[in-house]
C-alpha cells in the first residue's frame, strides 16, 4: 500500500491511480472474452485534498473563493488507497 506524504487540508495533489472501468461491449459477451478483458485505466488526478477516511483518500477538483460562498466544493472524487501508483504534493493551502 502507498504511504502518503504528510498532506493537510485544501493541500493541492496530483495522484496517479487505477481507475475501474466497464467493458465497451453492451449486453450480452462470452465469457472468455470478458475474463481476458483489460478493465482498469491509469489515470492522473490534480486535486484538493480533503482527508483520508478508513482505506480510501477524498478529493475535490474545485472550491469557491469567494465569502459569500465559504467552503463550498464541487466535483468530488474518493480513491481507494490500493489503487494509487504515485501522489505527490505541488501545493499547499493558502
Amino acid at each position: 500500500m502507498i504511504t502518503l506524504p504528510k498532506l493537510k487540508i485544501g493541500d493541492l495533489i496530483e495522484v496517479a491511480w487505477l481507475d475501474s472501468s466497464t467493458t465497451d461491449v453492451n449486453g450480452w459477451q462470452c465469457e472468455d472474452e470478458f475474463i481476458e478483458n483489460e478493465i482498469l485505466m491509469e489515470v492522473k488526478t490534480v486535486s484538493y485534498f480533503y482527508g483520508r477516511v478508513k482505506g480510501h483518500i477524498n478529493l475535490a477538483a474545485d472550491k469557491t473563493l469567494s465569502k459569500e460562498y465559504k467552503k463550498l466544493i464541487n466535483r468530488r472524487l474518493s480513491i481507494p488507497l490500493g489503487c494509487i501508483m504515485n501522489i505527490r504534493k505541488i501545493g499547499e493551502e493558502k
